[in-house]
C-alpha cells in the first residue's frame, strides 16, 4: 500500500498533453479502433453523459445499473452488478495493454471520458497520454499496471455504493479481462505463447492482481509441423454471469464449468475455428 507522499509509477512519468503528444495520441487512437471498433474516440463528450474517474457518477451508474435491470429482470442483482461493472472498465483496460505494447504511450486514465447509452459504455474522449522513462514495454507495463489499479479502485467505490459486489469478485473480473484482452493482441501480433505469458505475470503483478487469473497452455490434441499443437487458455477465475439471462450460457472457459467440460468446450471451439 502506498504512502500518500509516496510517488506512484504515473508520477514519475512524462505526461504529455495538447499539441506535444499529438503523434502519440493519435497513435493510440487509431490503433485502438483497429483493434475494437468499439474503441471509438470522439472529439467532445457531454460531460453529464460521460463518466469520468474523478467526478461524481452516481447518476450515470444508477442509470447503467438500472438498464440492465430492467432489460433483463430475469438474470437478478449478481448478473445487473457484473455487467454493469464490466462495462465501467473494459475500455480503460484495453486502451492501457494497446497503448503499452503497441502503440508506446499509455491513457492517462484520469483524462478519460466514458460514453454511456443506454446500457453501453462504449466509445471515449481523451486528450493526454503518458510516456514512461525508460521507453520499454516492461516499464509501461509497470506503468499501466499501476494506473488501472487505481482507476479500478475508485471506480469500484462508486458502483459498490449503487449495489452489492463483492470486491474479490471485482478484481478477478478486471485481472481476466485484463489478460484477454494481451492474448487478442498476442494473436494479432504473433507472438510466442512464453512471450504472452511472461506479460501476462508482469501485468497481474503490476495492478496488484497476482493470482486472479491464469493463462496456461493446452495441446488442441492436433499435430503441427513442430510438434503437438498448443494453445493460449484463460483460465477464467471469475464469472460473468451471462448464463442467469433466459438467452445466455455458460462461456467456454467459465470456473462454474467442471474441468473436463471447459476443456471439452474450448476443444469445440478450435475445431470450429479449423485449429
Amino acid at each position: 500500500m502506498q504512502s500518500l507522499t509516496e510517488p506512484t509509477a504515473k508520477d514519475r512519468c512524462h505526461n504529455l498533453g495538447s499539441a506535444e503528444s499529438a503523434p502519440m495520441l493519435d497513435h493510440l487512437l487509431v490503433t485502438a479502433q483497429r483493434l475494437g471498433p468499439s474503441l471509438e474516440h470522439i472529439a467532445a463528450l457531454d460531460s453529464l453523459q460521460s463518466l469520468s474517474v474523478n467526478a461524481d457518477n452516481r447518476q450515470l451508474i444508477d442509470r447503467l445499473y438500472t438498464y440492465w435491470e430492467m432489460a433483463h429482470p430475469e438474470a437478478g442483482q449478481p448478473y445487473w452488478s457484473v455487467r454493469s461493472w464490466i462495462m465501467l472498465v473494459w475500455q480503460p483496460l484495453y486502451l492501457t495493454v494497446i497503448g503499452a505494447h503497441l502503440a508506446g504511450a499509455l491513457p492517462d486514465l484520469d483524462d478519460l471520458q466514458q460514453r454511456l447509452r443506454g446500457g453501453l459504455v462504449a466509445g471515449f474522449n481523451l486528450s493526454k497520454v503518458i510516456l514512461t522513462q525508460p521507453d520499454n514495454p516492461q516499464v509501461r507495463i509497470e506503468t499501466g499496471g499501476d494506473q488501472l489499479r487505481h482507476f479500478v479502485d475508485r471506480m469500484y467505490v462508486q458502483l459498490a455504493a449503487r449495489t452489492p459486489l463483492k470486491r474479490l469478485s471485482a478484481l478477478r473480473l478486471v485481472a481476466d479481462m485484463l489478460l484477454n484482452a494481451l492474448a487478442q493482441i498476442a494473436g494479432t501480433e504473433h507472438w510466442e505463447n512464453a512471450r504472452t505469458m511472461a506479460y501476462a505475470d508482469q501485468w497481474l503483478r503490476a495492478a496488484g492482481l497476482k493470482g486472479e487469473s491464469t493463462l496456461t497452455i493446452r495441446s488442441s490434441g492436433k499435430e503441427s509441423a513442430g510438434g503437438a499443437d498448443e494453445q493460449l487458455v484463460l483460465e477464467r477465475k471469475s464469472c460473468c454471469m451471462h448464463y442467469r439471462r433466459h438467452d445466455g450460457d455458460l462461456c467456454e472457459g467459465c470456473p462454474v464449468l467442471k474441468k473436463p467440460e471447459r476443456l471439452a468446450r474450448l476443444k469445440s471451439k478450435w475445431e470450429a475455428r479449423g485449429i
